[in-house]
């Protein structure tokens, strides 16, 4: 999907995809998938941590929802970024 934004006096055309389907699109296409410490059913291990998705509030979250929904559940964390230099030269209030 795409949207024109007028910034100053141009007009730039951003493409977006629905995060879900973006997600589901890369793990159908994905070798391996690593959902959580020791593998898709693993146990908590110790591990190196290597990106915002191994930061405490996803591992968290994975344990909320192993909890909730069992140890055979599996999280797709997903990292939203806004740009706040885009949000700022759009005059956009909030998003």
């Amino acid at each position: 999907m795409e949207v024109p934004t007028v910034i100053g006096h141009g007009v730039y055309t951003f493409y977006y995809r629905d995060v879900l389907l973006a997600g589901l699109d890369a793990l159908a296409s994905a070798d391996a998938v690593d959902f959580g410490e020791g593998g898709a059913r693993g146990a908590v291990l110790s591990r190196k941590r290597a990106g915002t998705v191994d930061a405490d509030l996803f591992q968290q979250e994975r344990h909320n929802v192993r909890r909730v929904h069992g140890a055979e559940a599996l999280v797709m964390g997903v990292h939203l970024h806004a740009d706040e230099a885009l949000v700022s030269w759009s005059a956009a209030h909030n998003i």
